[in-house]
């Protein structure tokens, strides 16, 4: 069950791609929570310091192809991350990626709820806050 409005942290690389999600969301109304990152590793170092065992849940949308650290490499760490930080995200791969053995690959992770391409869509976002917060 949710409380107050969703969270959400973008993780890409590419501006645009960042600047066109960010823009969805600020739509739908969601412009206040909103961290964005285009370099993994500085997620990572949010998510491990930034811990608040009452807070909501907050959605991940992260990358693919990412030259410092890409997705697959995020989530190897994410993934050893202690449960009581990962349970706070679900995890969304969002990707132009149309390779299927990166969808495969995304899924043997755990904490990955769906494998969704690009570009992001007002509806598709409401899907995820439903299902993350149902």
């Amino acid at each position: 069950m949710m409380k107050g409005s969703p969270s959400f942290i973008l993780i890409d690389d590419n501006f645009i791609n960042g600047y066109i999600a960010e823009k969805i969301l600020k739509g739908m109304g969601l412009k206040d929570s909103i961290t964005s990152f285009m370099d993994a590793n500085k997620a990572l170092e949010y998510i491990r310091t930034n811990r608040n065992e009452d807070m909501q849940k907050t959605i991940l949308l992260v990358d693919l192809q990412m030259p410092m650290m890409s997705g697959f490499s995020f989530l190897e760490v994410f993934e050893q991350l202690p449960s009581g930080v990962r349970n706070h995200y679900a995890v969304y791969i969002v990707t132009s990626s149309i390779n299927q053995e990166d969808q495969r690959q995304a899924y043997k992770y755990p904490s990955v709820k769906r494998f969704l391409s690009k570009p992001l869509t007002a509806s598709i976002v409401q899907e995820i806050i439903d299902e993350t917060y149902s």
